[in-house]
């Protein structure tokens, strides 16, 4: 089921990423509006944010870990 889960959610940030290009703003972070680093798109190119935006959400959720993890725990 992971395995599954990992490719919809692939085929759903590819399909973005095609709908980013056909609008013409492929490549710019949908968070700040900044133009995504050409390094980055060759890297992870169906990517929406820049590189520090993602790294904040990145923090963001890994705040937030402890918490669904607790949840979690005292759901099972």
């Amino acid at each position: 089921m992971g395995v599954l889960d990992r490719q919809s959610t692939r085929l759903r940030q590819l399909r973005a990423a095609l709908k980013r290009i056909e609008r013409a703003v492929f490549g710019i972070c949908l968070n700040c509006g900044q133009h995504i680093s050409v390094k980055r798109l060759a890297g992870v190119p169906w990517t929406e944010l820049c590189i520090v935006c993602q790294e904040g959400a990145d923090n963001v959720a890994s705040e937030s870990w402890p918490a669904t993890e607790g949840a979690l725990a005292n759901a099972a």
